[in-house]
């Protein structure tokens, strides 16, 4: 209860009314005698969704939230004609017979009042406080239940008018970020669906070209045609779990949001999906250069919610009304927000998986993007739900050579299942069907707390890396390799032994391989049954394959302080992660390479070249790396983990570290190579840009993205590339900032720097075609003078 004016109580709390209880807010006046009367709205409303709605006595007005035609919320302002106090006795006395209707709205008669400039909101208005209040003017302070929130300036107009003003607005919900990805914007002239066009930006025909449009005045003053024709204007979008929402953010604009959408707010998760599930080739990363500016999210909704409205109505939707457990999906333009198709499918069972596709091209939805999901029971839905997507996803399953293969990580169980997609034949109510390949178990004793997976639109310059001695080392590249992370905090009692013995019936016999780490957690078990103090490994780094089921590589750790979640990244054939080491009191960071195996310097002659195989197979039984392995640390606490990317990946790649003290630092990758040497550098060594290795890294502030700024709470990042080699971006979010950057790992070596006097090198143009002109009159003029002597 709150006494925001004399004689005046605003109280808030649940109504259990309705299917799902609301929480409501009503305004009581005191009449001055013994009674409390309750305030009815604009049209007899006796009280309002949330707290919106509150009074200013000194205008005499009440404030608040309505819905109107277009379904969009709004307030709405309401004069008090008649004072409410300074009743007598006798007419006190008659009001007590009336009914309590009649008596409620003899205590407040309200008559609408016209508000004009008064701002409008996508969802439901869920606090309305009017935090100054005057005899002229008044400030408000809105908010929804997304997190919109805007700060008012009310003026009396007229005597029965009033007008509004925003002083400022915010988006609270950007402080909720869970997950985001980066668009190209399509004012760029170049169309980013189309690969080809997108390849030749930096060609010779199109900088003369935008150097004509600036010459002849189009754009002039604008930096957009330059940053848009190298890539450097994107769209960013971010999407808040917890307050059901996300948004379209112009990076170029420093981020100014150009579109927004409000998602079901019954909605227990909501997922963006975007690319496709792999590339024929792998130059192009693993999304295939996917460029499509379609995106789709889908809302799951849980068993007995719905769309209710404050006054009790249900959506009307004869397959909704019983409010099974369902699907919402939406197809939305991710540069500029439009909803281009929507939906609700019903959820046979809950959802464990989600398989993106592309589209080749439109569908009758109007959606380039679509999506497999597979349910808990096996089953297979499509979005959108339609013979189209249906014939996309058979397409993709006849141009996939060896079948389309995905896995489920269950959390629950502590399990890696992994499965192909194929027709269906027993239920032709789901032509698609997974069915199991292989399994994964760690075991009970251990608990999955981080999953990482290779960045989809990740380039790989070169597949080996040259030694100072020219030999070649070559990477182990594998686009379905996973990291799976796993803490325990007492010795496993299975682990990976009963995984190995759950794969091959029998136990493990003597001399059999068995993957690196195994053989740590079973002499750990032996020396806890001899009595000995040493302590077991408490954090498992495990480097799986997703189609195959096998475990590539599995290290533990000891001493790792239990956390909830430890930050781990893929880059090409690099596994990094970090976790704090409670017997150090440090950060470790771990560093795994994964190698195919070496060419030496002699391997490849114009009359000899190594046996390789051209064709890279999860099923292959010689398919597992060769790891080289080392341990870094840092003075800070690290949440989370980025690196750079680039247009062709040649450009020196970063190692971005989110630290606990809001702070990013940058780590050259060159630094935490596990191939460093602890001892006195070689000859080749040297030659081959290797450094001594010394544990712990240093750290510049000249090298952070941040500077001298303070970035909260930081959970992710993400970064994506730019037409020009040397530019990356790199977007961190997770708490209460949302942080974008330009960085240049290798340097602008493609860029003018922005010193470059533009205007001397125009008048030495100028000045050389000057004279070009002049030396050719005159040399005409020199053969016409000899031809007539």
């Amino acid at each position: 209860v709150s006494t925001d004016q004399e004689n005046m109580l605003r109280i808030t709390g649940s109504d259990n009314r309705y299917p799902e209880p609301l929480m409501t807010t009503a305004l009581f006046m005191y009449d001055g005698f013994e009674d409390w009367y309750q305030w009815y709205g604009k049209f007899g409303e006796e009280e309002t969704e949330f707290s919106a709605i509150d009074y200013c006595a000194s205008m005499e007005t009440v404030l608040v939230a309505e819905k109107d035609e277009e379904g969009k919320y709004k307030l709405a302002a309401l004069r008090v004609v008649d004072k409410l106090v300074g009743m007598d006795q006798s007419a006190h006395q008659a009001l007590k017979g009336q009914g309590k209707k009649a008596r409620h709205r003899a205590m407040s008669p309200l008559e609408p009042m016209e508000l004009t400039g008064v701002p409008t909101f996508d969802d439901i208005i869920k606090t309305t406080s009017v935090l100054s209040c005057g005899s002229e003017n008044m400030k408000v302070l809105v908010t929804t239940v997304s997190g919109a929130t805007k700060y008012l300036s009310i003026s009396l107009k007229g005597a029965s008018s009033l007008a509004s003003d925003v002083v400022w607005e915010q988006e609270e919900a950007l402080g909720f970020i869970s997950s985001a990805l980066i668009l190209e914007d399509v004012s760029s002239p170049v169309d980013p669906e189309d690969t080809d066009e997108v390849s030749d930006i930096t060609s010779f025909s199109a900088r003369i070209q935008m150097q004509i449009k600036m010459l002849t005045g189009d754009n002039v003053g604008s930096k957009a045609p330059r940053t848009s024709g190298f890539g450097l204007s994107k769209i960013a979008v971010l999407l808040s779990q917890s307050m059901n929402k996300v948004f379209g953010v112009n990076t170029l604009e420093k981020g100014k949001i150009v579109w927004n959408l409000v998602l079901n707010q019954y909605a227990s998760a909501h997922h963006l999906v975007h690319g496709t599930t792999s590339s024929a080739s792998s130059v192009n990363g693993i999304n295939g250069g996917s460029q499509t500016k379609d995106i789709l999210i889908l809302s799951t909704i849980p068993d007995g919610v719905g769309d209710y409205y404050f006054d009790g109505r249900e959506k009307e939707d004869d397959e909704d009304k019983g409010r099974p457990r369902r699907i919402e999906w939406k197809c939305v333009d991710g540069t500029r927000g439009t909803v281009q198709s929507d939906g609700i499918v019903k959820n046979p069972s809950p959802v464990v998986q989600i398989i993106p596709l592309t589209a080749p091209h439109k569908h009758a939805s109007g959606c380039h993007q679509v999506a497999m999901i597979i349910h808990e029971d096996d089953s297979i839905t499509f979005f959108p739900n339609n013979e189209s997507t249906m014939a996309t996803a058979f397409d993709h399953l006849d141009r996939s050579k060896n079948g389309m293969y995905s896995h489920i990580i269950d959390k629950k169980t502590n399990t890696v299942r992994s499965m192909k997609i194929d027709a269906n034949k027993k239920i032709s109510k789901y032509p698609l069907a997974p069915f199991a390949i292989g399994k994964i178990n760690f075991g009970s004793g251990e608990e999955i707390v981080s999953v990482a997976y290779p960045t989809r639109d990740e380039v790989i310059q070169s597949p080996c890396n040259i030694l100072g001695d020219d030999s070649l080392l070559l990477k182990y590249i594998n686009p379905h390799m996973a990291v799976v992370v796993t803490v325990t905090k007492v010795v496993p009692s299975g682990g990976l032994l009963s995984v190995l013995e759950a794969q091959e019936p029998g136990t493990i016999k003597k001399g059999q391989r068995t993957p690196l780490g195994v053989d740590l957690v079973a002499e750990t078990q032996a020396s806890e049954k001899t009595g000995t103090k040493e302590k077991p490994p408490n954090l498992f780094i495990n480097v799986i394959d997703t189609v195959s089921a096998k475990v590539l590589y599995r290290a533990s750790h000891k001493d790792a302080s239990p956390v909830g979640h430890v930050p781990v990244l893929i880059n090409e054939n690099w596994v990094i992660y970090s976790y704090f080491n409670s017997k150090t009191r440090r950060t470790d960071i771990g560093v795994l390479t994964l190698h195919e195996g070496m060419i030496d310097n002699k391997g490849i002659t114009p009359f000899a070249s190594p046996d390789q195989v051209t064709e890279f197979s999860s099923m292959a039984s010689d398919s597992k790396p060769v790891v080289l392995a080392k341990t870094f640390a840092l003075h800070k606490v690290i949440t989370a983990l980025g690196v750079s990317a680039t247009k062709s990946g040649i450009s020196s790649r970063h190692i971005y570290a989110a630290t606990k003290d809001d702070k990013i630092v940058a780590i050259d990758r060159r630094l935490l190579d596990p191939r460093r040497p602890s001892g006195e550098l070689k000859e080749t060594e040297k030659q081959e840009g290797l450094v001594r290795y010394y544990p712990m890294i240093p750290v510049s502030p000249q090298f952070s993205p941040t500077y001298n700024r303070t970035v909260h709470g930081i959970k992710s990042m993400t970064s994506t590339s730019t037409a020009l080699e040397s530019q990356s971006f790199l977007l961190a979010f997770g708490g209460a900032d949302v942080f974008f950057t330009r960085v240049a790992p290798s340097k602008g070596f493609d860029l003018l720097p922005e010193s470059f006097n533009r205007s001397l090198l125009l008048l030495v143009v100028i000045a050389l075609l000057g004279v070009l002109v002049a030396v050719l009159a005159m040399s005409k003029k020199k053969v016409v003078t000899q031809g007539w002597s």
